[in-house]
């Protein structure tokens, strides 16, 4: 057996020592000693034999002992004391000699050669409270008096390596809670020694000092990994979670909170039976900025100085409110005053973008905005002129602007037909004016027709003039008609100074009546109550014109429709822009009688003429409206009226404005106003 052959290897190697080192004994006069035993083995460490040492003398008689001497040749094999006593203390081979005072002296050998008799651990159990953890396994193969046999290989094996591995070298390491066994085998000896790991938490980690909220109504999830001192996660999860402050954060469930103010307070929980507090803080960060406007419509009217109607609000990313006001950066275009959202002040029209701050946080609303008209007065002042023609009054007046920068104001002066007084018929008149202020008499512009029941037998209204795009000098369009005949369309006229006028034939924008010599017929569409004529980018003529809407059932009231022409001669009907149905009841019966204005870049205002007349108590006024592209048009509100009067036909030129005044129990009169539009 393997044991054996160790034995008798090691026997042959320390007999060869010993053999070595033998001498012969030695004493004076033949004297001679004799050692009992004659030899020492020794298999385990400390380990002890009793010498018996004899002298003997040149007869062979035992003499009586002497004082003997004993020492080792090596005492880390053995040790020998003055009485004789030997100890084996390390494997090898060693002598004992033995010697008289005489000096007479022999020696033994000694062979000390441990035998493994068993296997001993230091400690049957090894714990361990952290993974990862290493413990070096201390086991050794031992003799029979249980000293270790260094050198012994020894065997390391494991029962269940996912609770724990051993090396080669008997270092155990850690790897999860459990217990489980080692077996060490060596020398034909073998011993088990039980591992038991069992976590303990030193610590706490939580994903932050503090939990964070940003948001009102925000979810957060506590969260609490107990580790042992080498860091590894120990089994347990938040238990006895409590919030300190409810009314910062509240509790959703066992390992939830949720926001409700601003705040800090302290979450307190425990983990693997450790007590953890940690802070909790509610800080919104603004997310967005809503606006709201207390008027709707895509553009802002208002009268200067006032303030924007429009309110901030300041939100975090669940839409709740935060406690900041919005700033407010001042306007490029300096449109308006003021430095937060609340505060801003119109003072011009135009387009621009509203920046508004809330910490780092920036929003960008384009605007389009318009200062409501200023007018000189909510019933002007009557005309200035050297003289008017006699007759029942002036109607339906256009003012235009002459080449020469002066003024030309048209207008229908009608009087009674000398055949039948009973009627009423007029000539387009005109007035020329140097400042717009005081205006000179120039005589008929345009007559009528002689006949009453003819194409403009009743009289001239309301003109627009244009150059001529088909010769040199000017084209007028003019609206007129019979009242009792043909109805009411537009016609036109030319002219190469502006001062005489050469109505052309035909009819440029149609009432879609009979025409001579075709029986009168009631029209469906008069068209004709003021016109707005411009020249379009894509060559297109344009005009915004009072009108009936072209429906098949049509309806007894104006609207403000538009018309357009590739030629200034053929006009089509196109629809609509600007109706009653825009207008408070207060303009419901007709609006008509359009004058546009460009008060800011890309920015028009409309002033129009509408009325409640067909009620008890109704009166005319005039309205403003406004737009970006002279199709879609915002009602502005009433820009002059009065309880007693009536204001009709409104016509501008710059800030210029001319009208009819008609207060109660007084004639017609032309009056005037300025409008400013900043």
């Amino acid at each position: 057996m393997a044991p054996s052959v160790l034995v008798i290897g090691a026997w042959a190697v320390l007999l060869t020592t010993v053999t070595a080192c033998l001498s012969e004994p030695s004493g004076p006069f033949g004297y001679r000693l004799a050692i009992a035993p004659n030899s020492l083995t020794f298999d385990a460490l400390g380990d002890t034999v009793r010498l018996a040492t004899t002298e003997i003398g040149p007869d062979g008689a035992l003499r009586p002992t002497p004082t003997i001497e004993y020492r080792t040749t090596d005492p880390a094999v053995s040790e020998v004391d003055q009485a004789g006593l030997v100890t084996s203390r390390g494997n090898g081979a060693a002598w004992i000699l033995a010697q008289t005072r005489s000096g007479v002296n022999d020696s033994i050998p000694v062979l000390v050669l441990q035998q493994p008799s068993g296997m001993v651990a230091v400690g049957d159990t090894i714990g361990f409270e952290s993974l990862g953890a290493l413990q070096s396994l201390e086991a050794n193969v031992v003799d029979r008096l249980g000293s270790a046999i260094h050198g012994a290989p020894l065997e390391f094996s494991v029962t269940d390596s996912s609770i724990a591995r051993v090396s080669p070298v008997g270092t155990v390491e850690a790897r999860r809670n459990g217990v489980t066994t080692v077996t060490v085998t060596g020398a034909g000896e073998s011993l088990l020694v039980v591992i038991q790991v069992q976590q303990r938490p030193v610590r706490v980690l939580t994903g932050s000092d503090s939990l964070l909220f940003v948001a009102l109504g925000e979810t957060g999830t506590v969260v609490g990994i107990a580790v042992d001192s080498l860091g590894h996660a120990v089994p347990g999860g938040v238990t006895a979670l409590a919030v300190d402050d409810t009314a910062v954060l509240d509790l959703v469930d066992s390992v939830t909170v949720r926001s409700r103010n601003n705040g800090q307070t302290t979450l307190r929980f425990s983990v693997a039976g450790l007590d953890v507090a940690q802070a909790g803080v509610v800080s919104q960060v603004p997310d967005s900025i809503a606006l709201s406007w207390s008027d709707t419509e895509p553009i802002l009217s208002v009268g200067q100085d006032s303030l924007l109607p429009v309110s901030c609000q300041v939100l975090d990313r669940n839409q709740y409110p935060v406690t900041m006001q919005a700033a407010a950066l001042p306007s490029p275009a300096n449109l308006w005053i003021g430095a937060t959202c609340d505060s801003l002040r119109l003072q011009h029209s135009g387009f621009d973008t509203l920046v508004l701050t809330a910490g780092t946080l920036t929003r960008r609303v384009p605007v389009v905005l318009a200062v409501r008209p200023i007018v000189s007065s909510i019933l002007g002042e009557y005309l200035t002129s050297d003289s008017l023609p006699s007759g029942t009054g002036p109607w339906a007046p256009t003012l235009e602007r002459d080449p020469a920068g002066g003024f030309e104001l048209y207008f229908t002066n009608y009087e009674p037909d000398s055949v039948n007084p009973s009627l009423i018929r007029g000539h387009l008149h005109r007035l020329r004016s140097l400042d717009g202020l005081s205006y000179a008499y120039d005589g008929i512009a345009l007559p009528r027709d002689d006949s009453l029941c003819t194409l403009n037998g009743s009289g001239i209204e309301n003109v627009a003039i244009v150059p001529r795009n088909d010769g040199p000098g000017w084209r007028m369009y003019y609206a007129s008609g019979s009242f009792g005949c043909y109805g009411w369309q537009v016609f036109s006229a030319v002219s190469v100074d502006r001062q005489m006028w050469t109505k052309e034939p035909g009819i440029r924008l149609s009432n879609g009546g009979s025409t001579p010599p075709a029986p009168p017929s009631t029209p469906p569409w008069p068209v004709g109550e003021g016109m707005v004529v411009e020249h379009l980018p894509s060559g297109e003529w344009r005009m915004l014109v009072g009108g009936y809407r072209h429906l098949e059932a049509p309806e007894d009231k104006f609207h403000i429709v538009e018309w357009r022409s590739l030629d200034q001669l053929t006009w089509q009907y196109v629809d609509e822009v600007f109706t009653t149905d825009d207008l408070p009841a207060e303009g419901q019966r007709s609006v008509y009688s359009p004058t546009i204005r460009e008060f800011a870049p890309g920015l028009w205002r409309m002033i129009v003429t509408a009325d409640n007349l067909n009620v008890p108590g109704g009166r005319s006024r005039i309205w403003s409206a406004v737009s970006i592209d002279k199709t879609h048009w915002q009602l502005e509100g009433e820009l002059m009226g009065a309880p007693g009067s009536d204001l009709y036909y409104s016509t501008l030129v710059d800030e210029h404005l001319v009208f009819i005044r008609k207060d109660a129990g007084l004639s017609r009169r032309l009056a005037t106003a300025t409008v400013e539009m900043p």
